[in-house]
Parts: structure tokens; C-alpha cells; sequence
């Protein structure tokens, strides 16, 4: 009876695993259910272990057994009650561990169908605890990336950025230099000081104004931007960027 339940206990949290869905209420429910029913096959597997004839498996397997539960028990008050996953994650780490102590406790007991069984139904249920600490971490690694946005696209590699740099190097005048600049920034992305670095190939601030809008919107580090600046040589040219590029 306590095998099928756990079998059962086992099957849903590998099931949550699988799903890991984005719906906060649904999963936290889902989580809290799990425990609660580890929990039930815990304090059913200490009850039959306090019955047994085998000293070891009462004073020991029996009371480890039942602190299991009451943690497993704790933690879907916890997780109901909208403690960080991340939390939760750290406490089925430690429930973890503690149900895998349990499969050696039952290895203590001194009759061997006891024995056996005993290691059967806590390995099951450690199995259960784990499925279930990986559903919860995998779930919060998925609440962390969607807090910190979109991972930023990459820009140029150094061999890709020789290479058009010596493209605009080579290109006549700086309107040619800026027509390089626009057909690369189609498909590239660029540092700040890559852009930087691009200014410096241009012969007038008018031609530095037309490059670095070309490259604005694709670059990755906004925040660095002012580095561009720094390549002008005139104040007039940095305003002309200035309002160009306002409200990019």
C-alpha cells in the first residue's frame, strides 16, 4: 500500500518536472501537493517502521522517518505561503539529504524481508524528494532569467571588427565610410568602444555624425556610449549626435 503510494508520488513530481510551467500559482500548488503527499508516505512508513520487532528500525528508522515528514509537511506550508523558490530550493536540499539517510538506516535492520523492504520504500521516497527539489530549482532558475530580461545580443567578434574596420579604412571619403558602416550594421551588433574605435577612421565630424548613427541602435552597451563622444573634435559635431541619436 505504502509502495503504490509512493510510486504515485513519484510518477506526479516527474510529471512537474517535465512541465516546469511559468504559472506561479499552479506551480507553487503543484509543489505544495507533492510534499504534502511525501509527507503522508513518510508518517506511513515511520508508523509501520514503530511496529516493527527489529530495535534499530524503531528507535531509529521510525523517528528519522518522521522528522522527514514533518519537514516535507513544513515545507508546503512554506511553499503556500509565497516564500522565494529559491528558499524552498536550499530547504529540499537539505529534506533531500535527509531521505537519503534513511536509506541507510534501513540497511540496519537485522531481518532481511524487513530490510529489504524498508530500503525499497525509502528509496522511492527519496526519489520522490529529489524529483521534487529538481522541479522546484528548475522552476526558480526559470523566475531568476525572466527577472533579469533579455540576454543581450552579441557584438562583433575581434576578427569580424578588423575586418570592417579595414573595410571603411579602405572606403573613399567618409560618406563611402558611412555606407560601410550602414550595410554592416544590418546584421552586427557593436560595443561602445568598437564605435569608438570606428570614429577615428573618419576625416570630418559631419562623417563621424552619419557613422556612429548608423551603428547606434545596434549597440549593446548604451550605458558606455559616451565614449563616442570623445572622438569628435568639435562640440558642434557631438550636439549633431546628440539630437541624431535622441530617443534611441
Amino acid at each position: 500500500m505504502i509502495r503504490q503510494a509512493l510510486l504515485s508520488v513519484v510518477a506526479v513530481a516527474v510529471v512537474l518536472l517535465g512541465r516546469a510551467s511559468a504559472d506561479s500559482a499552479t506551480d507553487r500548488a503543484a509543489i505544495a501537493d507533492s510534499a504534502v503527499k511525501l509527507s503522508a508516505s513518510a508518517t506511513s512508513l515511520a508508523k509501520s517502521a514503530s511496529s516493527s520487532d527489529d530495535r534499530a528500525v524503531r528507535k531509529k528508522f521510525a523517528p528519522r522517518a518522521t522528522e522527514l515528514s514533518d519537514d516535507l509537511s513544513a515545507l508546503a506550508r512554506r511553499v503556500r505561503k509565497d516564500v522565494p523558490l529559491d528558499a524552498i530550493a536550499k530547504d529540499t536540499l537539505g529534506i533531500a539529504k535527509d531521505a537519503a539517510e534513511l536509506i541507510d538506516l534501513a540497511d540496519e535492520a537485522e531481518e532481511k524481508e524487513e530490510r529489504k523492504s524498508l530500503r525499497a520504500q525509502a528509496q522511492l521516497l527519496e526519489q520522490g524528494v529529489v524529483a521534487m527539489r529538481k522541479n522546484v530549482e528548475t522552476i526558480a532558475a526559470k523566475k531568476d532569467d525572466s527577472k533579469k530580461g533579455p540576454a543581450r545580443p552579441a557584438a562583433m567578434s575581434p576578427q569580424a571588427f578588423n575586418a570592417l574596420s579595414a573595410a571603411v579604412k579602405e572606403a573613399d571619403f567618409d560618406r563611402g565610410k558611412a555606407a560601410v558602416l550602414q550595410q554592416a550594421a544590418q546584421s552586427n551588433y557593436f560595443t561602445s568602444a568598437q564605435v569608438a574605435t570606428l570614429m577615428t577612421f573618419f576625416d570630418f565630424d559631419d562623417g563621424r555624425v552619419e557613422g556612429a548613427v548608423a551603428c547606434w541602435s545596434k549597440i549593446v552597451d548604451p550605458e558606455n556610449s559616451f565614449v563616442i563622444y570623445t572622438k569628435f573634435d568639435f562640440e558642434g559635431g557631438k550636439e549633431k549626435l546628440r539630437k541624431r541619436v535622441a530617443g534611441r
